[in-house]
């Protein structure tokens, strides 16, 4: 096959950017990327045949600067610039100067680009094409009184919508017409901050819809084909979080009828290259055009996987020119896909960005994963905090979603929080697996699926005790090798005391509370007994399904226990000692239980001190171990000080009690 062009440049970054590169390499087209001084280390610059930087950290002065890129395209030999989704995607001046310099822009035309990227001049072409639209009003007038009384003709619920941009912000609804003008003035004044234009429309608001969008593809003989539909009602925010192609549990004649307008919607306009027809969809089986994304979709891979397509393959032979017959009746829709966006953000801390090195990545097999990160990617504050896009195909919807909970339970990823768990509780809640969710699904069960994410199980502490337990043992067996007495009765790991049984606290903390277990070492077996604030569960955390090395992840205090899948981030922030059984006249000796080094001596040689005081902190094994009176006593000798290096079974200090 001919390649389209010879040199192409990618204006974006991440994942996109990596896929992008990647079907270029596929069609022997060589890519220039581009960097900014954050992504200096990133896949995607690594991925390039040439990679330039831009310089700069912010979106403004990388990603978004026209005339740099330009620049870049036109020093490098570049024919052809792909912008990805975001940045400059839907850019009707940067496709103009792309034009302008010679260099094909990837894309619709900028007149296209300009039309669509209106929300009123969209509505109004849409109106006369004869594709349903919601009622409203998108007039020029946008004087407070038109407005009102465009509202008042309307009726609540209504919404107020900025005319330029997208992505939930200068979007208001009203519910109540004695609000309107202060939600008026707060949807303008988002919208001129994030857009540069206060215009707005005014529309009716449509109660639980599913939110609908079409894949097209016109091309240069002026045909326009659709490749099925899409649900993307799972949002947070009005931000897609799980997408599926095709729309489960749609009625076939409606799914005929929006796939027909969205190819009217492409018709109407001259649309060439890829693009999507958004609708919404109300639970009486009428639809509305929402808007067109004149773009590449971020989930556009749920389509390729149920038609068989390569749509970027296909952006690059539409953009060169070619032409190419593809006919409707060839586009055919077989399983079933589904795609979550995985993102480094602390979703139980209202979704924060989580950002930091990804010091551990083992992504989960048989499954499509694109992505732009790789261990050793730092997450950083300047861009979209999503890593990656999982993609599951199956033959129904129900193998689809079994093997995203299985892919889910699979990924490892350290170093920053991810919205993993949050996506599985998704994925098992009955309204998803029925498919029965609209637009408002997150927005009535988020508060619910997060106060599950906050229970703590009972078998992910038993886990991460036993894995404490299991890590000590294998490292007092190697010590064993180094002793000179490897026969002493000090050596053994059993918890035996010569005056009783060894009780340990260990103090766990998960979301900010406290979970202490505490460990009694008896004659012979081990004791494990769990806090009451922790939720009973039924996982199988050994055995056949998973061993603690599988499901138990440590960096010193910090550890990540797998149950079920789910992760739980724990901190072991203190170890404490006592003994218990021990006659009130006896000597009581404190023995280190590992080589370690004395970090604190919390009290001195003839104390009295009361029982469960602090007498002294050892760390080992990268935590802390807090040795406490085990009853009201005097500490009679301390043999170690500060900073001090000690061996396994070394006495640290003699107490009577």
């Amino acid at each position: 096959m001919d390649r389209p062009f010879e040199r192409i440049l990618v204006a974006n970054r991440g994942e996109i950017a990596c896929r992008i590169m990647e079907v270029a390499a596929e069609m022997d087209m060589a890519t220039v990327g581009i960097y900014s001084d954050a992504d200096s280390g990133s896949m995607h610059a690594s991925m390039a045949d040439l990679a330039v930087r831009i310089g700069g950290n912010t979106p403004a002065e990388t990603y978004l600067d026209m005339d740099k890129i330009i620049s870049i395209a036109l020093q490098n030999g570049v024919q052809a610039i792909h912008p990805g989704y975001g940045f400059l995607s839907e850019n009707a001046e940067f496709a103009q100067k792309c034009a302008d310099h010679n260099i094909v822009f990837v894309g619709p035309s900028a007149e296209v680009i300009e039309q669509m990227g209106s929300k009123s001049t969209a509505k109004t072409i849409m109106q006369k094409a004869g594709v349903p639209v919601v009622p409203g009003y998108e007039g020029a007038d946008q004087s407070l009184k038109t407005l009102k009384a465009e509202a008042q003709k309307i009726g609540v619920p209504f919404m107020i919508k900025a005319t330029h941009g997208g992505g939930g912000r200068g979007m208001r609804i009203v519910r109540d017409m004695n609000d309107f003008e202060v939600l008026l003035k707060s949807a303008q004044s988002e919208a001129k901050s994030a857009f540069g234009n206060d215009n707005v429309l005014l529309e009716k608001y449509i109660e639980n819809p599913r939110h609908i969008e079409v894949q097209i593809m016109g091309f240069a003989n002026g045909d326009v084909v659709h490749f099925y539909e899409r649900d993307c009602s799972v949002q947070r925010r009005h931000q897609k979080v799980i997408e599926e192609a095709p729309a489960p549990n749609l009625d076939e004649k409606i799914r005929e009828k929006i796939l027909k307008a969205a190819v009217k919607a492409g018709k109407a306009v001259g649309y060439k290259n890829a693009g999507t027809v958004e609708f919404l969809l109300a639970d009486t089986g009428e639809f509305y055009f929402m808007e067109m994304n004149t773009r590449l979709q971020v989930e556009h891979p749920v389509t390729e996987e149920i038609t068989d397509t390569s749509l970027i393959e296909l952006q690059f032979m539409v953009a060169a020119g070619w032409d190419i017959e593809y006919p409707q009746q060839e586009v055919e829709c077989e399983g079933h896909s589904l795609e979550v966006r995985l993102y480094a953000e602390d979703t139980l801390n209202g979704f924060v960005p989580s950002i930091g090195h990804i010091e551990m990545l083992d992504w989960p097999e048989d499954v499509r994963i694109d992505t732009g990160v790789k261990e050793g990617s730092h997450i950083t504050p300047y861009y979209d905090a999503m890593m990656a896009k999982l993609i599951t195909w199956g033959e129904t919807r129900e193998d689809a979603i079994e093997a995203m909970l299985i892919a889910l339970s699979e990924l490892r990823l350290l170093g920053v929080k991810t919205n993993a768990p949050f996506l599985q509780k998704i994925l098992m809640h009955e309204k998803f697996m029925l498919g029965e969710h609209t637009t408002h699904f997150l927005q009535d069960e988020e508060d619910d699926i997060l106060a599950e994410l906050k229970l703590l199980p009972a078998s992910a502490l038993f886990v991460a005790t036993q894995h404490i337990l299991t890590e000590r043992e294998s490292a007092l067996e190697n010590e064993h090798f180094n002793l000179q007495d490897p026969t002493s009765p000090w050596n053994e790991c059993d918890g035996w005391r010569m005056n009783g049984f060894l009780t340990e606290k260990f103090n766990f903390e998960y979301l900010g509370e406290t979970y202490p277990v505490f460990v009694t070492y008896k004659e012979d077996e081990v004791d494990i007994e769990l806090p009451e604030n922790v939720t009973d569960d039924e996982a199988n955390v050994s055995g056949d399904v998973l061993s603690f090395e599988e499901c138990v992840y440590r960096n010193g205090g910090n550890l990540t226990v797998y149950v079920d899948g789910i992760g739980y981030s724990l901190c072991l922030k203190t170890l404490e000692h006592s003994s218990e059984g021990l006659m009130a006249d006896v000597e009581t000796s404190f023995k280190a239980n590992m080589p370690g080094v004395i970090t604190k001596i919390l009290t001195k040689k003839g104390q009295q001190v009361k029982q469960g005081d602090a007498l002294l902190v050892m760390e080992a094994m990268k935590m802390e171990q807090t040795f406490s009176a085990p009853k009201d006593g005097m500490v009679e000798n301390i043999f170690y000080k500060e900073g001090e290096q000690v061996e396994l079974g070394a006495q640290l200090l003699t107490f009577k009690v």
